[in-house]
């Protein structure tokens, strides 16, 4: 009889062959084994959930095709932003997901989080046997208990995993987006999603190098569309990013100008100067300055989906001495001067 992981990891072979690998220029992100079946202990129905993030999402014509040339149809499921598939002989359903959003990321952190607490799997297990369990209340509670459980069980280690292996590059690199707030602050504030790197633009060349010789695949998403990077090849304006991609694990780089005068590439006159323009934590992890992720973060606080911005400025402002306060007081009136933040700094 055929297991449940050996079923998702047959499938897994089909839907790379099918929709192919983001890297490779397909749609696909990744691809996990999630849902009952990924869960020891866990009861459910014995259809295998398969999660996938893709981009463009939802899929296009072309890739809904190819699934039905596969045997999955189109299916209702408990959350409107995810697609379902379900394959005609029911042992499987597939669970799509925007690429690097957080409804993927909590697809996977609510499995994690069965997995590793067996008392709340039981619990769930047996509501579940008993018909009691209403999968679309349920699935909020998990998250929220989840997001909890992740902060103090893996705290800096994702981090921290991905800095290590950068320790040696000969290229300066900081650690930028939510994770710097969290080092200014000492402590892991909120779940992350992914790790964000700003490196000198260049030092491209180097950093490619660098990424490719340890296995990571590259590529760089500009307008909504993503193509892999190919080697020896410059990054050229208006493109700045790179997505680098190994098995699960993921880093978003940002190419910036880091010399003498650090200069804000939405508005080149706000500037900061090189010695303030970063720091590091006590495990010599370098870091951009709070004040200065506050300023890119300061142009999503209208995103409803990112309310993750607004928790990062409430976090960090009470700790912001009063000459970084002054600092991003001066360059959020000299970019937004309707800024929401602005009455705050004062």
């Amino acid at each position: 009889m055929t297991s449940a992981n050996d079923l998702f990891e047959k499938e897994k072979v089909r839907l790379m062959d099918a929709l192919g690998s983001i890297t490779d220029g397909g749609i696909l992100e990744t691809i996990q084994h999630i849902g009952s079946t990924s869960v020891p202990g866990l009861h459910g129905s014995g259809c295998v959930d398969i999660g996938a993030s893709a981009w463009p999402f939802p899929l296009e014509t072309e890739p809904e095709s190819k699934l039905e040339a596969m045997g999955y149809q189109a299916a209702e499921g408990f959350n409107d932003k995810l697609q379902f598939f379900r394959h005609e002989s029911g042992a499987t359903q597939l669970l799509f997901a925007e690429a690097g959003t957080e409804d993927w990321f909590n697809l996977v952190l609510v499995c994690d989080y069965l997995r590793h607490n067996d008392a709340v799997r039981d619990d769930v297990s047996a509501k579940r046997s008993k018909g009691v369990a209403d999968k679309p209340a349920l699935y909020p509670q998990l998250i929220h208990a989840g997001h909890k459980w992740w902060i103090e069980h893996y705290g800096f280690s994702h981090l921290e995993r991905i800095t290590n292996e950068l320790m040696d590059a000969n290229f300066q690199w900081l650690v930028a987006g939510g994770w710097a707030i969290d080092l200014f602050l000492g402590h892991v504030q909120r779940v992350h999603h992914d790790v964000d790197i700003i490196v000198e633009c260049n030092a491209q060349m180097e950093l490619q190098k660098y990424l490719l010789d340890r296995n990571w695949k590259l590529i760089t998403p500009f307008n909504k569309q993503f193509d892999p990077w190919p080697k020896h090849m410059r990054i050229e304006l208006p493109c700045h990013q790179v997505h680098a991609h190994r098995e699960d694990e993921f880093i978003d780089i940002l190419l910036s100008e880091m010399g003498d005068v650090w200069r804000y590439r939405r508005e080149p006159v706000i500037i900061r100067s090189k010695e303030k323009m970063s720091t590091k934590n006590e495990n010599n992890i370098p870091y951009l300055s709070p004040e200065l992720v506050l300023l890119f973060k300061s142009r999503n606080t209208s995103d409803h989906e990112r309310t993750k911005d607004e928790t990062d400025f409430k976090n960090a402002l009470p700790q912001l001495d009063p000459e970084r306060r002054a600092w991003l007081h001066w360059a959020l009136m000299a970019t937004a001067p309707n800024h929401p933040w602005i009455g705050q700094l004062i």
